[in-house]
Order: C-alpha cells, then structure tokens, then sequence
C-alpha cells in the first residue's frame, strides 16, 4: 500500500510529535508500505538527518519529502498550499494525518477521494471538530 502521510511540523522534531509522527511512518514502512512523509524542513543549518537525529536504521520503503516553508503568520498556509498539490499528484492509497485542518483541506479537493482512503488520528477534538467529523464521516476514520 502506499501511503502519504502529512505532518505540518519541521522536521527532525525533538518533541513526541515529531517522534510519533517517525516512529508510525517507520512502522508502517517496516510491515511493507511504501510511506511518503511530507514536513518543513528543519530550522537548524546545515539540516539534521532524520536517522542520524532519531538513530534509526534507513527503510528504503520511507521516503521523507520536505516543503519550502514560508515565515511567520504564513507558515501554516504555506505548508496546507503545497499539501494541497501533493495530495493531488499523489498516487496513494491513503493520506494518513493527525491534523484536522489537513484532514479537511484533503476532503476538499477534487480528486483527494478519487481511490485514496484519509485516514484521520485523533487524540481529542473540540465541539467544531467533532461536528466536522461527523459531517464527513463517510471518508475519515477515527482513531481514539
């Protein structure tokens, strides 16, 4: 299966989004998967390996794919502009994310349902969230 996974973080991260976030596409990688993982790039210069930083053998079934990153307020947008454009070139099978805002930019766009799965995990949502997922159910998975 093939699987893109976005995650709107720089990356390596120190913090435990940036290593679940590795340590899932690692996984899914290791049982087989072909994961493309879509970031920022890292803040530090020159930028850290990803391995090297978590210590991890190369899958060669783990492709980690960064963005340009735009500063300040616009960041966010940025990154959700060029999301955009890999989920519709994209030929996976699922867009996997534990972001809302992606989860509902992805389900927005013409072909991001045409034979791709989105495949949402959530910790916890907010009222407008729950809603959201309700409302497009029919696409996201929930993982609790």
């Amino acid at each position: 299966m093939r699987i893109l996974y976005l995650a709107d973080i720089r990356f390596p991260l120190e913090r435990a989004n940036g290593i679940q976030t590795f340590e899932t596409c690692r996984a899914l990688a290791a049982r087989g998967h072909d994961v493309t993982l879509f970031v920022r790039p890292d803040t530090t210069r020159p930028p850290r390996d990803p391995w090297a930083f978590y210590g991890a053998a190369r899958l060669h079934r783990l492709q980690i794919v960064t963005t340009w990153s735009l500063p300040g307020a616009t960041r966010r947008g940025g990154y959700l502009a060029a999301a955009c454009r890999r989920v519709m070139a994209s030929k996976a099978d699922v867009v996997f994310t534990r972001d809302l805002g992606a989860a509902s930019m992805a389900l927005r766009l013409p072909r991001s349902l045409a034979g791709q799965t989105l495949r949402l995990a959530v910790h916890a949502t907010d009222r407008h969230g729950h809603h959201q997922l309700e409302r497009d159910a029919g696409a996201i998975h929930v993982a609790k």
